[in-house]
């Protein structure tokens, strides 16, 4: 099983700057900024808490994303 979780850039010139990893209650676990623009950018959970999270997808534009994550122990 891996833990390695991918966001792919599919937006065109809009490209991600950061994508933040949240608990359940809010708490920041892991912050990834994409400062080489990569179009697919990968995440480690393997040293997250398992349970619900939340990621934050933020766009150099201003535009923000969520998505619900849940990471099984």
């Amino acid at each position: 099983m891996s833990t390695m979780l991918y966001v792919d850039d599919e937006s065109g010139g809009d490209l991600l700057a950061t994508i933040t990893v949240f608990t359940y209650s809010g708490a920041k676990l892991l912050e990834v900024n994409n400062t080489a623009r990569q179009q697919k950018t990968g995440i480690d959970m393997s040293g997250l808490p398992g349970g619900m999270n939340f990621v934050e997808t933020r766009r150099k534009s201003g535009k923000v994303g969520y998505l619900k994550v849940l990471k099984v122990r």
